[in-house]
């Protein structure tokens, strides 16, 4: 979630059922592995029919396993940095700031063309 969330963030999270979970919200899930389980913070691309559908601001794709009621910990609601409890942007909102986001680092090497022709 670079882009959003920075390294050292402490990330406050609130439980929630998964019907409440909208588009744009960034949740906490489990992953369960042959290793144990880890914790991932994605946001919500879309619901399906089998959970949610959710992407890393900072990856390219979807990911490819679907999130489940039972793998739900919780809604992102607040982060901590420097001192300051901010909130984190969610819903629609959540999801402008990803597409801001992805076209950000598509039209990156654009705005470096000018620096290489000199």
């Amino acid at each position: 979630m670079h882009g959003t969330f920075r390294q050292g963030d402490v990330l406050v999270v609130t439980p929630v059922p998964l019907e409440t979970v909208r588009p744009g919200d960034i949740i906490a899930f489990q992953r369960r592995g042959s290793d144990g389980s880890i914790m991932v913070v994605h946001r919500v691309r879309a619901w399906a029919v089998d959970g949610l559908i959710t992407q890393g601001d900072n990856c390219a794709a979807p990911d490819q396993e679907m999130v489940g009621a039972e793998d739900l910990i919780g809604w992102v609601c607040f982060v901590q940095r420097g001192g300051k409890t901010k909130p984190v942007w969610g819903g629609r909102a959540g999801q402008l700031w990803m597409v801001a986001l992805h076209m950000g680092r598509r039209l990156a090497p654009l705005a470096r063309l000018p620096y290489r022709l000199l």
